[in-house]
């Protein structure tokens, strides 16, 4: 799950690396994320078509957002994604280079 894309800045690799770690940490759960309210973090599982992802639900104004962030190798480098679980689609995708 957490690849490394060989077209990578080889100053980036350990920050990405480590980035990842830190999102995908099986071993850890989000209790809390800045902005949002009732954070439940369901760990890394299958989502929504994603093999492996950290599902989260979290609410913001009052409504509450199931979401998957995961992480793959794109024709342009390492990709952050986070996907709507109400739409099945990505609607966040951050490349890192």
């Amino acid at each position: 799950m957490n690849e490394i894309s060989d077209i990578t800045t080889p100053k980036l690799k350990p920050v990405i690396t480590y980035l990842y770690n830190c999102l995908f940490d099986p071993t850890k759960k989000f209790d809390a994320l800045e902005g949002f309210d009732d954070v439940v973090d369901y760990g890394i599982v299958k989502f929504k078509g994603l093999e492996s992802c950290r599902k989260i639900v979290v609410k913001y104004k009052d409504k509450s957002y199931e979401l998957g962030l995961f992480n793959y190798i794109r024709d342009n480098g390492n990709t952050l994604g986070i996907r709507n679980g109400e739409t099945d689609s990505n609607f966040i995708q951050y490349v890192f280079g």
